[in-house]
């Protein structure tokens, strides 16, 4: 038996065993999980979740190659990358709130920079730099597993999330030191390997949401982590500056101009919370940035939140938008 037919074969075989544990407390409940796992919203979730998880390894490993190659793109791929995290955090947002998906965010861009760091002293041959990212990356892995576990135990036990965070760092590092050997087929194995453990782990991730979720999963419920809704900031204006969303809908604001702007909720709201962009970006939204925020899964229908860039509007009164740079939110 080759090594990689070996590889593969405990890959196979970690799968079969994880999915078991995964759904060990659910036999009885099997008929009625498999139909919801297969809904028209169930399935488009799964693909992106997948989909976020592909890009995951694919910017990984061009970061890999750019470090190996001293290439000048190092920086915006590690920039890229860090917008993954952001975007995987997004997508949880509207099953578990804002802060949590900030927070896993907050985890897997210390998991890029500290994989960042691994890769460069290890290119450049130190052996105490390579030990202690390679140490801290791997406990940042743990952290990582118990933030699932915590907030979906029964689907997402630490008997699985730490496995799949561990195989999910072995696979990389493998995949890394073959590349920087200069062991191409060993690197190539390494990739598939990682390639195939990640859709895995998607896909365990995914079903855990669903399984937990299962009401925002039927047939007729509406996609429950749509495509986000779009307001673009221009130099002086919101665009569009009034917009109609659905609880769970993702609010991105893109600046497109050539200045700062911020997403402020008013205060004179009647309902509490809304955007603010304050948090994130505490010298305003820069150019070319996005922020995103969650309308909560509670919200009713004709809520509505006022919100205005306090460098270029004002505040309205709590019954209309203020003047200049300012919008609403209105649920329907």
């Amino acid at each position: 038996m080759t090594k990689r037919t070996c590889k593969t074969l405990i890959a196979a075989v970690f799968a079969a065993l994880l999915f078991a544990a995964l759904d060990v407390r659910a036999v009885h409940a099997e008929a009625a999980s498999t139909a919801i796992e297969r809904t028209t919203q169930s399935v488009a979730f799964r693909n992106d979740m997948r989909q976020l998880w592909e890009d995951h390894v694919f910017y990984t490993r061009m970061v890999i190659i750019s470090v190996d190659g001293d290439q000048k793109d190092l920086s915006p791929l590690v920039d890229r990358l860090l917008q993954n995290q952001v975007d995987i955090g997004t997508a949880i947002k509207p099953f578990y709130g804002d802060a949590a998906g900030a927070k896993l965010t907050s985890l897997l861009q210390d998991h890029i920079k500290t994989a960042r760091e691994l890769l460069l002293a290890a290119k450049a041959g130190d052996a105490a730099k390579t030990d202690d990212a390679k140490t801290r990356w791997y406990a940042n892995g743990d952290v990582i597993a118990a933030f699932l576990t915590g907030a979906n135990p029964q689907h997402w036990p630490a008997t699985a999330t730490k496995p799949l965070m561990k195989m999910h760092l072995d696979t990389t590092m493998d995949e890394a030191l073959a590349h920087l050997k200069g062991d191409w087929k060993a690197d190539i194995a390494a990739f598939d390997i990682a390639n195939k453990h990640i859709l895995m782990m998607a896909d365990a991730l995914s079903l855990g949401i669903i399984r937990q979720f299962p009401d925002k999963f039927k047939e007729g419920a509406g996609d429950p982590a749509a495509s986000p809704v779009t307001v673009t900031m221009t130099d002086s204006a919101f665009d569009p500056k009034n917009v109609m969303v659905s609880p769970g809908t993702i609010l991105k604001w893109m600046n497109s101009g050539q200045r700062p702007h911020t997403v402020t909720v008013d205060s004179a709201n009647v309902l509490q919370g809304g955007p603010d962009s304050g948090g994130q970006f505490p010298n305003g939204i820069q150019p070319g940035k996005t922020f995103t925020w969650t309308v909560p899964m509670d919200a009713k229908p004709g809520d509505m939140w006022y919100y205005h860039c306090k460098f270029h509007g004002s505040e309205g009164d709590g019954m209309s938008p203020g003047r200049g740079m300012a919008g609403s939110i209105t649920v329907r």
